[in-house]
């Protein structure tokens, strides 16, 4: 697993480990990032929790998708934070949510569709060059690096511990404290 940096509550350093766990059992291989926090063994400089801090959860996925999976497509990754600190590691995955505003200021392909005005109030902002807009992309556009990503604290759904161990293991994550839970059989 890798180091990876990021700023807490109070900006300060806070570090957590992370891996790339890449799927076997689907069609188009779904790659996983196992992204670990801990506050003893191969990593004792915890600070804030992921669960805790949008801003660095977000600060975290972005440079792990920019430095290791860029130009993969965002609907075969998946994020998951795991907090091995207690005698059972804790979970949550979340989905990865695409800034859309950078990614259409960014240059990359979409389409866009005048909306058919519904009211007085419409047909006066279409007449006036306002009017309402749908734009669309192909999910074979939105990659890696084409613009940044974020999560909802919100959606996050907690992982079980079978598939934290396989998550963790498949990302080559052992523990110090409690080897025998998460280590593969």
């Amino acid at each position: 697993m890798k180091q990876i940096v990021f700023p807490g509550h109070d900006r300060q350093p806070c570090e957590a480990l992370y891996g790339l766990y890449f799927e076997p059992t689907t069609a188009y291989h779904n790659v996983h990032v196992v992204v670990v926090q801990t506050a003893s063994g191969q990593s004792n400089r915890m600070g804030t929790s992921l669960f805790n801090t949008d801003d660095g959860r977000d600060n975290v996925l972005n440079r792990i998708i920019e430095a290791e999976l860029n130009g993969v497509r965002l609907d075969f990754i998946r994020f998951h934070v795991i907090l091995d600190f207690a005698a059972v590691p804790t979970g949550s995955t979340w989905p990865i949510h695409l800034d859309v505003d950078k990614y259409l200021e960014n240059g990359n392909p979409y389409e866009v569709r005048e909306v058919p005005a519904q009211d007085l109030k419409a047909l006066y902002y279409k007449a006036t060059g306002r009017g309402g807009k749908e734009y669309s992309f192909n999910s074979f556009d939105v990659v890696g690096g084409s613009a940044p990503v974020f999560t909802r604290f919100e959606e996050g759904t907690t992982l079980s511990l079978e598939r934290m161990k396989e998550l963790l293991a498949g990302a080559g994550y052992t523990s110090a404290s409690n080897s025998n839970q998460v280590t593969p059989a």
